[in-house]
Formats: C-alpha cells, structure tokens, sequence
C-alpha cells in the first residue's frame, strides 16, 4: 500500500486491521468480508490512513497485555 503510493487501499486479509476494527465496532456484526469492506467504504479516500490507525490501535493493545504489571 505505502510503496505503491495509493492512499485508497483496505487490507481485507490483514489480520491486524481487521481485528482492530473487530475490537472497535461490534464483534458480532463484523463476520463477513462484505460487512468490512461496508465500513471500510465509509473512510473512502483514505482507506490507508484508516488501516495504518487500525494497526497502530491494535499494537498498542497487544503490547499492553503482554506488559508485566
């Protein structure tokens, strides 16, 4: 996506950005393909923007679960 310099582009197969916007909206209507590229039509034209904060949300998750308290 960033090398291809295209700022429209939703990574439907990324893991990590899907699971972000599975933690941000509702899990339970976030089980199609169809039903996230829905959402993702609404960020159109920065669907790259929008998964780079998705990735960056579900980093900073992960990474404060696996901290030791």
């Amino acid at each position: 996506m960033f090398s291809l310099q295209r700022a429209d582009i939703f990574p439907v197969g990324d893991l990590a950005a899907v699971n972000a916007l599975k933690r941000l909206k509702q899990p339970g209507l976030l089980t199609t393909k169809e039903a996230i590229l829905a959402i993702s039509e609404t960020w159109r034209p920065f669907r790259t923007v929008a998964s780079m904060m998705l990735w960056h949300y579900y980093l900073s998750n992960t990474r404060r679960k696996s901290m030791p308290v």
